[in-house]
């Protein structure tokens, strides 16, 4: 074979797997709950809370849906939402995920001390606006 086939094939090669290493780094699979970031309002269930309680909570032993701790599963909305005072649409204050979450209220020290390097600032004002725009199924 001659030197230029033989050099227009290996560049080709080289700029084949580049871009295969490129595009598998742009993954937008989260791994890690504390990289999922909350939009400031429009914050939907589907796209975010969801997203946060699979990383966070909904595993097994803490909130899955096979041995949910408390008996409390967030593994769809569905499993807790019906659930009385745990998530009261358009008042968080009054939700008790709320003041769960929220490591600023006392009553977050009830939750395990892990848990609180699993949650951001921003996650738990995304959560409340979620609360407070209805805790709609979005």
């Amino acid at each position: 074979m001659n030197r230029s086939i033989t050099l227009y094939i290996a560049a080709i090669l080289l700029c084949t797997v580049t871009i295969s290493v490129w595009l598998a780094s742009c993954s937008n699979t989260l791994t890690d709950s504390r990289d999922l970031v909350f939009p400031e309002t429009g914050v939907s269930y589907g796209k975010y809370v969801q997203v946060y309680f699979d990383l966070s909570c909904a595993f097994s032993g803490c909130h899955s849906k096979d041995n949910p701790a408390q008996g409390l599963s967030f593994a769809s909305y569905f499993d807790f939402i019906g659930r009385a005072g745990l998530v009261v649409p358009g008042k968080p204050d009054q939700s008790v995920l709320i003041q769960v979450i929220d490591t600023s209220n006392a009553r977050s020290k009830f939750h395990p001390l892990n848990f609180q390097t699993r949650i951001t600032v921003n996650q738990i004002h995304g959560i409340r606006t979620w609360v407070k725009e209805g805790a709609l199924l979005n």
